[in-house]
């Protein structure tokens, strides 16, 4: 079968967060209370596949239920509103699916630091 696709992630404050692979979570610190939103893209160029959509959530604890996260797959989600924490570690998920069935996830840790 061919490969997942890649995804990409961008955070609100312009820092690239490069290919995001799900066995190699993105971590990054913030200050409480400072707005973080997600924005991203995914390809798959590279074996001549075709994205069908997306999905996102926070704190998910069972990738595979479709409940846990904040939106079905839809091409439209492309970023994620913003989200203010003050204290604790969140993690922010987001999943590419192409037209075969392949998926990516990528995981990007925020730990709120004082």
């Amino acid at each position: 079968p061919p490969p997942p696709p890649a995804v990409q992630a961008e955070d609100g404050i312009g820092d690239v967060l490069g290919g995001l692979v799900g066995s190699e979570m993105c971590i990054r610190d913030r200050a409480p209370g400072i707005p973080v939103n997600f924005s991203w893209e995914a390809t798959a160029d590279e074996y001549g596949g075709e994205i069908a959509g997306y999905r996102y959530g926070w704190d998910i604890e069972d990738i595979s239920d479709p409940n846990q996260w904040a939106t079905d797959f839809s091409l439209d989600n492309v970023s994620a509103p913003e989200a203010v924490f003050e204290s604790g570690i969140h993690t922010f998920y987001v999943q590419a699916a192409d037209t075969w069935g392949n998926s990516m996830t990528g995981a990007i840790e925020i730990t709120i630091v004082p």
